[in-house]
């Protein structure tokens, strides 16, 4: 997962793919984040991450915790 602000964030229903951080599915019947990340360069592209509310709290706070 990159450490950087996502470009695009969205919640709602799981789409029954798994959690890039646990890898456990995201039923229909969870809320799920999607996080966008756009990269360019000679083949632009997005990467889409799919994340429990739970996961995603611990990337964020992880990923934003001070330096030692």
């Amino acid at each position: 997962m990159p450490r950087r602000d996502p470009d695009g964030t969205w919640g709602g229903k799981g789409v029954d793919v798994s959690c890039a951080i646990c890898g456990e599915r995201i039923r229909p019947d969870q809320l799920e984040y999607e996080l966008q990340f756009g990269h360019e360069g000679a083949t632009p592209a997005v990467d889409l991450f799919h994340l429990h509310p739970r996961c995603f709290a611990a990337w964020e706070m992880e990923r934003t915790k001070p330096p030692p």
